[in-house]
């Protein structure tokens, strides 16, 4: 927005922490970071980063130890090609091939230091007290706990689950229908000695998945569940026969909701990251979407277009990703808990194996690498993963 002609001051509340646990990305984040003139090697150990070639998912299939590799591919042709990346020199040939894991915290200070600061963004820290607005609705002004009041021609609601712009302007949201997990058992790992994680690593628990994300200094560790089937205590104790040398005083308990936006750009606000909306961590899309909505809305403004073009195309783009993340449940053999029984029966209700059969049926065309979303590859991978083809025969 800087190098568009705006003035962009941020306003960060010192009372507030981060949620950020040790994020897995997609590979559009080395588009972003190339895009600001960013280069890896200098970005990277800033952000306490590791490149991260895909996700090995466990058990997803059937409680016995099954393996997903779930490569960043654009063509099925190439897929046995990136298992040299396992063992090989990282990075391979910049084609969207490879992410990243960082640390959230590290990696935003990284921006102000190398980007904001030098753009000349402003930064206050100051807590929103009020949120003033015009008889049109129209935010006109923020009232600060340092007395002052900061005005502004558009603001970008950067609040988190406080949402503190949503109700003011209309912003309306909607559950996601059957994503179920509300939950998160979080602790931070350290890395074993000459541990260099190449790839994120997910279990298929009892109630939901475990995560394990490699970064330079740590691993980044948690277990996302659904509260409707077990309870929070359950939870840690699941979540301990992974990582049996946890330091239990550093877990804790994050709660969340499933929601997204019907209208993240409303009046004069852009909703945006968990103020406008979570799904839920699998497939790394919290993040990406963060980087979409503002890459969108700065290709958006000064075109005159109507706002309903860009909600309409969040929409869509939020229900593929949604698609993609439901059908790891649904698509399982697995019935030896109440969780993975819901989503037998929800399959053969909805029916969603023919969704990702008609997915994986798509040609593979290197624009998929542009958009940097889930390819028809990607839908082939879990189609033969989940055995869709077999059952077909």
């Amino acid at each position: 927005m800087v190098k568009q002609g705006f003035d962009v001051t941020l306003v960060e509340s010192p009372n507030i922490p981060t949620i950020g646990v040790g994020e897995s990305c997609l590979p559009g984040l080395g588009i972003f970071c190339d895009a600001l003139g960013l280069k890896e090697e200098e970005w990277m150990p800033e952000a306490n980063a590791r490149y991260k070639i895909g996700i090995f998912h466990h058990n997803w299939l059937r409680k016995e130890d099954t393996l997903w590799k779930h490569w960043f591919c654009y063509d099925r042709n190439d897929c046995n090609g990136q298992y040299y990346l396992e063992s090989g020199i990282l990075p391979p040939v910049k084609e969207g091939k490879y992410a990243f894991h960082i640390d959230a915290l590290a990696f935003g200070q990284m921006l102000k230091r190398r980007v904001a600061d030098p753009a000349g963004v402003k930064h206050v820290q100051a807590h929103i007290l009020d949120i003033q607005q015009h008889e049109n609705g129209y935010v006109k002004g923020l009232l600060l706990d340092n007395g002052t009041t900061l005005s502004a021609d558009f603001y970008i609601d950067c609040s988190g689950p406080a949402r503190l712009f949503s109700k003011k302007v209309g912003i309306e949201f909607s559950k996601y229908g059957d994503i179920l997990n509300d939950r998160a058992v979080v602790c931070p790992q350290p890395l074993e000695p000459g541990e260099q994680p190449k790839y994120t690593i997910t279990y298929a628990g009892t109630a939901g998945w475990i995560w394990d994300t490699g970064l330079a200094h740590r691993r980044g560790c948690g277990y996302t569940y659904s509260s409707q089937f077990i309870t929070d205590e359950q939870a840690r104790a699941e979540y301990l026969t992974y990582f049996p040398k946890t330091d239990q005083s550093k877990m804790r308990i994050i709660n969340y909701d499933s929601t997204y936006s019907h209208n993240p750009l409303e009046k004069n606000v852009l909703a945006v990251g968990l103020a406008s909306g979570f799904m839920e961590p699998l497939e790394a899309t919290s993040i990406y979407l963060v980087q979409y909505y503002l890459e969108t809305f700065a290709k958006f403004v000064n075109t005159g277009r109507n706002p309903k073009v860009y909600n309409k195309a969040t929409l869509i783009l939020t229900k593929q990703l949604y698609d993609f993340v439901l059908t790891n449940y649904t698509l399982t053999q697995r019935d030896d808990t109440e969780h993975w029984r819901y989503f037998k029966d929800l399959e053969s209700r909805l029916n969603t194996r023919d969704l990702v059969l008609e997915w994986a049926a798509h040609d593979d065309v290197g624009e998929w690498a542009v958009t940097r979303m889930f390819s028809p590859f990607n839908w082939w991978s879990k189609a033969t993963h989940f055995e869709l083809y077999d059952q077909r025969k």
